[in-house]
């Protein structure tokens, strides 16, 4: 089977992404061999337009999420409070699994974010990242009573 230029790009943005051939390879279902052939032959041009691409739609991104702070406070709030609720009467419909779920991938996908901009910043080093993840998992942890935005800021 071969493979396609455009298919050719996602390797090399995802290779430019992790920097393991391993990871890409099992990723695409295709060999180590494969992937490191196909990154060394790249047109150096090529990679680094890919990689700034995915700089630029990754900035876009973080942006729009930032915009939306106060909403993804609010939607927080709501699940907990949803699961506070279930807690005393799960129905068929909704499971606290499921507000569970909804809620750790927004947690993971600020964390996430986080980690993104303490890349692109050089403000930020290994000690500020971890500072930042242990308070959001803290907060997580041992939310405050009667809690409200404040406590996310």
């Amino acid at each position: 089977m071969a493979i396609t230029e455009l298919e050719k790009q996602k390797i090399i943005a995802d290779y430019a992404e992790c920097q393991n051939f391993s990871e890409v390879a099992r990723n695409h279902g295709i060999s180590r061999q494969t992937i490191s052939r196909i990154i060394n032959s790249a047109d150096e041009n090529v990679a680094a337009a890919i990689v700034e691409n995915k700089e630029k739609n990754s900035a876009t991104v973080i942006e729009h999420m930032d915009e939306q702070t106060d909403i993804k406070k609010r939607l927080l709030d709501k699940i907990l409070v949803a699961m506070e609720s279930k807690a005393d009467s799960v129905d068929t419909f909704t499971s606290i699994k499921d507000l569970a779920t909804a809620y750790g991938i927004i947690v993971d996908k600020e964390l996430k974010i986080l980690e993104i901009k303490a890349r692109q910043s050089s403000g930020f080093d290994a000690e500020t990242i971890n500072q930042n993840i242990l308070s959001v998992v803290n907060l997580i942890n041992n939310p405050a009573k009667g809690r409200n935005i404040e406590d996310w800021e």
